[in-house]
């Protein structure tokens, strides 16, 4: 599939069919996650991929008995991929000679999030180069705590996101924002804003 195909089919889904993934699919989706751009080649972001019992230990963690047609969609997901970055790895990095920054500098960019965003990207346009759907979500506010135990997740990582990855449901069609909203069309400006 041409780059450009990859970019306009992608978009979030969120009502999966129950069909297992391989393994080979999971590995190549992480695979292209980590090959994202990371600043000073820190590395600091991470991956904990979910299938199986733990996709449910995770909705247990996370949502408890709670119940939506969104929940209930994504739920149906065979495997989820978890982002985490540590902030610590950042300023370790470019604490070292090559880099020689004060590692209790302020940032004015903080790259720990900029490059999390862009193993998203890589994850969410590999999927679609596969043929699978995959839905971009937070965690909700207090479950990190429940995540990292049920987990084993260090301290220093940080929860970014979650990606719900599986084949789409028969019928799944886009919901939410993008249905209501057009793209703005003052979002680039060439030579002067």
């Amino acid at each position: 599939m041409e780059l450009i195909d990859v970019l306009r089919r992608r978009r979030m889904v969120r009502d999966f069919a129950e069909l297992p993934l391989g393994d080979d699919q999971l590995a190549a989706l992480a695979d292209a996650g980590v090959r994202a751009p990371s600043a000073g080649y820190a590395q600091g972001v991470s991956l904990l991929t979910l299938t199986g019992g733990r996709v449910s230990r995770f909705w247990a963690a996370t949502a408890g008995d709670h119940a939506s047609v969104w929940l209930t969609g994504m739920r149906r997901a065979p495997a989820l991929i978890m982002v985490w970055t540590s902030e610590d790895s950042y300023r370790r990095r470019y604490a070292e000679p090559d880099k020689g920054r004060d590692p209790g500098a302020d940032w004015p960019v903080p790259w720990w999030w900029v490059d999390a965003g862009a193993v998203i990207e890589n994850i969410l346009l590999r999927a679609v180069d596969l043929g699978l759907g995959a839905g971009l979500f937070g965690l909700p506010a207090g479950a990190e705590q429940a995540v990292r135990a049920e987990f084993g997740v260090p301290a220093d990582q940080q929860a970014v996101a979650a990606i719900a990855i599986g084949h789409r449901a028969a019928g799944e069609r886009p919901r939410g924002s993008a249905t209501r909203r057009d793209r703005r069309p003052d979002a680039v400006h060439v030579d002067r804003w």
